[in-house]
């Protein structure tokens, strides 16, 4: 399985990308016996059997919280975004870090993975990035990453078949906890 969809839409809004390899296997054999996926040097790794289904717990595609295979798997193409921007790579990062404000999600631990779950909704329903942190939505276009082109302008159109009250619940509370915090004035690209 793949998402040739997805990859295809990325490729075409960002066409400074390079191709990138994907692996899609049972373990990731990298990290632990948990980890859900990896990315280097062009190349990335999901294990589906790793992964979420919809519904599960919190998650949900294209949802805040979303590791289900289609959400690891844009985490991690993520990760060959930033790792593509070359020589501005650490300065990207350092500014979306700088930038502060409410989390997209629980897990950013380190400039990278702030990226990556940033870019998870950029990519797989950049409204409802927009609209719970359009700072960082902002900072992303600033720095050259856009969203796939034909995305949907509505975040609930956006999520992914037909999720459950409580994922779209969970959206709009993730939104209005956005809404109190203002991007700082200074540039940070």
């Amino acid at each position: 399985m793949s998402f040739p969809a997805e990859r295809a839409a990325i490729l075409a809004a960002n066409p400074w990308l390079p191709e990138w390899e994907e692996t899609f296997v049972d373990r990731t054999q990298f990290q632990g016996p948990g980890a859900k996926g990896w990315a280097r040097r062009g190349r990335l790794v999901v294990a589906q059997s790793a992964c979420q289904l919809a519904g599960r717990g919190y998650s949900w595609p294209g949802s805040v919280s979303d590791c289900t295979f289609r959400g690891v798997y844009l985490h991690e193409v993520g990760h060959v975004v930033h790792a593509a921007l070359g020589d501005r790579e650490q300065a990207v990062l350092a500014g979306l870090r700088a930038l502060g404000g409410p989390k997209v999600t629980g897990y950013e631990p380190n400039a990278k993975e702030t990226f990556a779950e940033t870019f998870r909704l950029l990519a797989g329903n950049p409204a409802l990035l927009e609209a719970g942190r359009p700072w960082r939505y902002d900072y992303l276009r600033e720095a050259g990453v856009n969203p796939p082109e034909g995305s949907h302008s509505n975040w609930e159109r956006g999520l992914v078949g037909s999720p459950p009250q409580r994922f779209i619940d969970q959206c709009a509370r993730w939104i209005e906890r956005g809404k109190t915090w203002r991007r700082p004035q200074t540039r940070l690209l």
